[in-house]
């Protein structure tokens, strides 16, 4: 009992010990930090490229002992147990690739040995992120051209935008790993998260690249998301369609195929698309082209069936996984054909164009009449949900510009605005669809034939349209200023920008960066 006594004892004194040396650190007379940053000399948000710049604002408890180096060290590291970055007080390095991470700076007081940590977030972001995404071909090579979009401060504070080219860029980021050597046809820019998106590369015969929208490195092929990593036979791609909740892609054998994905703005390719076309009643479809309108704003895709001269739709969604998605959807008119050309049966016209504006509901069409060659446009909403559309507010009427159009005439309408823009060789106009009147824009002075026309997101900026030319030249041009539209000739002050050289043009996108600013549009 005694020895069990004096063991207690024992054991009680060596823990009143480690307390009274707990206590003792506690009471180091130590120069007290604490650590703040400067925010006119800090810069955490930076592009790939850019320099972050932290500068620490510090606080000692002491100020009048010695604060300078002789006394603290200075050690940061970026992210939790990684990469010593610095030995200075002020953090100045360059990323070397992108993302959300933290720096650590650790301030260790060199008479004691006490360390403070303080820590800030770093955002690392794409310079390709947000802008112009061009496909071309040039000199028998495929070509990616991004023009991004950059600001500055004048001396009266007001925000200037100016244009940032890179040309042939790919071949710059990945020089050791080329693209492949078939001729690209198309490209298309989509979101696959809140800050990501990718582009797919689609090629004559049907191979289909997907880059990665942050860095254009590879990231798959689309034959890999069939079954077996092979595609249903006869089929090449056409064109794919990211619609939230589905994906869809188009043969060009005019099939259709879809996936369900497991989110709606998060897609990491982990579903595989089935290798079961979809099929439209009446005898199928040979589907030539789904259109490019808001997908999210209206729940569905719609397309064009030239085997039975009609439009189809399939329903999806970026905001509900219900039962219906992937659906075909019904499209009902009970408009009088005599006043309104019927959609589902589109025999004896030629469509040349099909675009939504304000909210995804709302569709222009220009047809031909191959009888008469007579160019008509027509107004209409679809109304319905997840299975049925019906044409309501329809309206047609012999289009005011038809003297200046041909087959050939590339349309579009701002889904924004009151203007459809169309290009007629080298002469670009606009339509005011309130006014009814139609004006020359321009005549391109490279004198080039007008290819593509594509929109900017209509806030944050500039409303603007980019135009391609078969010559290699891309414009932007200030699509709704009153002033510009209004002066006697608006390209002599409406042209915002200029690139040459491009070879050519294939394809034209808006590459939006991730959902929040597709659902913002927004740049």
């Amino acid at each position: 009992m005694k020895i069990r006594i004096i063991i207690i004892a024992l054991w009680a004194s060596l823990l009143a010990a480690c307390y009274e040396d707990k206590g003792n650190y506690d009471l180091v007379d130590y120069n007290k930090i604490t650590i703040a940053t400067v925010a006119a000399e800090t810069k955490t948000t930076v592009v790939l490229g850019e320099s972050v710049k932290i500068t620490p604002k510090i606080t000692w408890k002491y100020p009048e002992r010695d604060t300078t180096e002789n006394a603290f060290d200075y050690t940061w590291i970026h992210t939790w147990g990684g990469d010593t970055i610095a030995k200075t007080r002020v953090l100045e390095y360059t990323p070397e690739e992108c993302g959300n991470f933290t720096c650590y700076l650790y301030v260790t007081e060199k008479a004691t040995g006490v360390i403070t940590r303080y820590q800030t977030s770093v955002t690392v972001q794409s310079p390709y992120l947000k802008g112009w995404f061009i496909l071309s071909e040039n000199n028998g090579k495929t070509n990616l051209n991004f023009v991004r979009r950059d600001s500055r401060k004048d001396n009266d504070n007001k925000t200037i935008y100016y244009w940032t080219d890179f040309i042939d860029l790919y071949s710059q980021l990945h020089p050791n790993d080329p693209l492949a050597s078939e001729v690209p046809v198309r490209s298309d820019a989509y979101i696959v998260g809140n800050e990501e998106d990718e582009v797919v590369i689609i090629y004559k015969g049907g191979r289909a690249s997907v880059l990665n929208g942050l860095d254009f490195s590879k990231v798959l092929e689309i034959k890999d998301e069939f079954p077996g990593g092979v595609y249903p036979v006869g089929f090449e791609t056409k064109q794919f369609i990211r619609g939230g909740y589905c994906d869809f892609v188009l043969g060009t054998d005019g099939k259709l195929y879809w996936r369900k994905n497991t989110n709606s703005t998060v897609m990491k390719h982990e579903q595989m698309f089935m290798n079961v076309a979809v099929y439209f009643p009446g005898g199928g479809a040979d589907i030539s082209e789904f259109f490019n309108i808001n997908v999210y704003a209206a729940n569905f895709i719609l397309g064009y069936d030239q085997l039975h001269k009609r439009f189809v739709a399939c329903y999806t969604s970026f905001n509900s996984g219900n039962s219906y998605l992937g659906g075909k959807i019904d499209i009902i008119n009970p408009v009088d054909p005599t006043t309104f050309v019927d959609i589902l049966n589109l025999d004896g016209y030629k469509l040349l164009y099909c675009g939504d504006f304000t909210d995804g509901k709302n569709y222009v069409n220009i047809l031909k009449q191959e009888s008469t060659g007579k160019y008509l446009m027509q107004t209409y909403k679809l109304s319905g949900g997840y299975n049925s559309l019906s044409v309501t507010n329809a309206s047609q009427e012999e289009f005011t510009g038809s003297d200046k159009i041909s087959d050939n005439t590339v349309f579009w309408k701002l889904r924004k605005a009151s203007y459809l823009y169309f290009g007629e060789g080298n002469r670009l106009y606009f339509y005011d669809m309130s006014t009814k009147a139609v004006k020359l824009y321009a005549s391109l002075p490279d004198g080039g034939n007008i290819t593509h026309l594509m929109e900017s997101p209509s806030s944050g900026g500039d409303y603007l349209l980019g135009v391609a030319t078969d010559k290699g030249y891309f414009y932007l041009i200030n699509a709704v200023d009153a002033e510009i539209l209004g002066s006697p000739d608006p390209g002599a002050v409406g042209i915002q920008h200029q690139v040459s050289g491009l070879g050519n043009i294939k394809s034209v996108s808006w590459k939006w960066g991730g959902y929040y600013n597709l659902v913002s549009d927004r740049y």
